[in-house]
């Protein structure tokens, strides 16, 4: 896993969980919902689906993510 803090900026590069509502879901973490995420100067997150690549409606703090992986990594 990644620290929020330091992932790089404006790049949609970014497999995340939300800490508060999917990590309750760790004892099965094959059911916790993934986004795309790109982190923000500001330290929020923009997130999309995945799958489709629509934008979730809400933008997350750093202590909200979970950065599981870096795409292509």
């Amino acid at each position: 896993m990644i620290d929020p803090a330091a992932a790089a900026l404006d790049a949609w590069t970014y497999v995340v969980a939300l800490a508060d509502d999917d990590w309750d879901d760790w004892d099965s973490p094959s059911q916790i919902a993934k986004y795309n995420g790109c982190r923000r100067s500001s330290g929020r997150w923009n997130l999309r689906d995945l799958v489709t690549g629509s934008p979730v409606d809400w933008d997350y703090a750093d202590d909200e993510i979970i950065v599981l992986r870096a795409l292509g990594a």
